[in-house]
């Protein structure tokens, strides 16, 4: 038994060669699947893959050659590339020794004959295109008491965190027997000379026992999916109840661990091996429903009266609705790290900010979903139109985790016009208020210079736009 990894597949995928597979095999008929032309197709190709770009360390990089990682068609064209790969080379290999071929992405179990050396087809495979690389893991050869690091990590996890029980006693003081190892992903295959293969659950040595806490702030559900998937992993890895009952134990102990009541773990089990072993009576059909989905923030108790109160509504006045609630984490451990190069505040997009006008302190706040930088300079340029002098903006407060992500339209502008032009309205009246005030302590010989001289004073603070209304206080004045 032999794994071959390729290193640093999605980097390493020709993508020139890579679409003309994709062509050959679109435009091999007379009648391809599609009506969009070879040249057009290979342009679209070509657009969706070479032109890549990432940030790294304030520098922009352009990726020449490859799929980058996390890429959504990243997965498709290393499928694509790696079986036409196999179509050309594997026939050949087989007849070099290589009885048995299954890949998974990158990762490939293979069965080989015992007289050919497994580093050998890795060079020989590695030879075969100059992008690929192989490397190889053989199997190793242990016993079923044999705790070492080259031996059963299962068995050796147990051992360390002291998981083993009683019950494993008729287990441990079984005949020892030869057993030939090697591990394929979660996966160990373990293979007895004359009797067969055997798989169970497999752990790497980094491994360090850690789930969601007990005592954790989230949703119950989160804490019975953590149990649940291993459970479920182990029904569908472990071959033997000899596996499948020590694996079982060790999820009882990594649960106890993490502060798990024994019950709540037991009830798991019990209930996954229902699913599966339990035959399923057949049910009449129900009528169709359509599903909707309701996303709850949880903050405890509050979030589960809501949703419940919420799902009673709905099937009271709509039964053929079925609600279906997803409790959401609104505060992560994650949140407060990032690998990623930090976005300059102009340039975030999707945020919610504030400005504040100097002349009149009024705030407005409003959301886009463009670069910042844009928006403010929008701001600016509406607002010189009524405001003078110009009006300073404040420092943004961004945050890129809005919930809404919708465009400040042209309602908005008009409200926080309306907003400026109101205030220099309400200026203006009290402008007028205290005009005869202070007209009436003047002596009466200086009533015409008094009058010239607050209209002087009262045009300096009224805007340009304002100015036309000042001829008005004169004759009020005169009255």
């Amino acid at each position: 038994m032999v794994s071959f990894d390729i290193v640093s597949l999605y980097t390493n995928i020709p993508l020139a060669e890579t679409i003309q597979i994709i062509l050959d095999h679109l435009y091999k008929d007379r009648t391809p699947p599609t009506t969009i032309p070879r040249d057009d197709m290979k342009k679209l190709l070509e657009f969706a893959t070479q032109d890549s770009h990432f940030l790294f360390n304030g520098k922009i990089y352009d990726q020449k050659d490859g799929v980058s990682m996390g890429s959504p068609l990243a997965p498709l064209l290393a499928e694509i590339f790696l079986q036409d790969f196999e179509k050309k080379h594997l026939s050949s290999f087989k007849e070099k020794g290589i009885v048995y071929w299954k890949r998974y992405v990158d990762d490939t179990f293979v069965l080989l004959d015992p007289k050919v050396s497994a580093k050998d087809i890795a060079a020989q495979l590695s030879q075969c295109h100059p992008s690929l690389k192989f490397t190889c893991e053989e199997e190793y050869t242990s016993t079923n008491k044999d705790l070492s690091k080259e031996g059963s990590p299962q068995k050796k996890f147990l051992r360390q965190n002291r998981y083993s029980t009683e019950k494993k006693g008729s287990t441990e003081e079984k005949k020892s027997t030869l057993r030939i190892a090697l591990s394929f992903l979660d996966v160990l295959v373990e293979r007895q000379p004359g009797i067969g293969f055997e798989s169970r659950k497999y752990r790497k040595e980094t491994f360090t026992g850690l789930l969601t806490k007990w005592d954790s702030f989230v949703p119950k559900q989160y804490k019975y999916n953590a149990i649940s998937t291993m459970v479920y992993r182990a029904t569908r890895i472990c071959s033997t109840y000899e596996a499948l009952h020590d694996e079982f134990d060790i999820i009882r102990g990594l649960a106890l661990d993490n502060g798990y009541p024994v019950a709540f773990v037991e009830s798991i089990i019990r209930r996954q091996l229902n699913l599966i072993y339990t035959p399923r009576a057949i049910t009449p059909t129900a009528p169709e429903t359509d599903n909707v989905v309701l996303r709850v923030p949880y903050y405890g108790k509050p979030s589960q009266i809501y949703a419940k109160r919420v799902t009673a509504a709905v099937a009271k006045q709509y039964p053929l609705k079925q609600v279906r609630v997803v409790y959401d984490v609104t505060a992560r451990i994650g949140q407060n790290f990032s690998t990623k190069d930090q976005i300059p505040t102009e340039l975030k997009s999707g945020v919610v900010y504030e400005a504040t006008c100097p002349q009149c302190k009024e705030q407005y706040i409003g959301k886009t979903c463009r670069h910042l930088k844009t928006r403010m300079n929008e701001h600016l340029a509406e607002q010189k139109k009524f405001l003078s002098p110009p009006v300073k903006v404040a420092e943004p407060k961004a945050n890129s985790n809005a919930p809404s992500k919708k465009v400040i339209g042209n309602h908005n502008l008009h409200m926080m016009m309306t907003r400026s032009k109101s205030h220099m309205i309400k200026h203006e009246i009290n402008q007028r208020k205290l005009l005869p005030r202070a007209l009436t302590k003047a002596d009466n010989t200086q009533k015409q210079t008094e009058t010239s001289n607050t209209t002087t004073e009262t045009k300096i603070h009224i805007t340009r736009s304002q100015t036309k209304k000042v001829p008005s206080i004169k004759t009020d004045l005169k009255k």
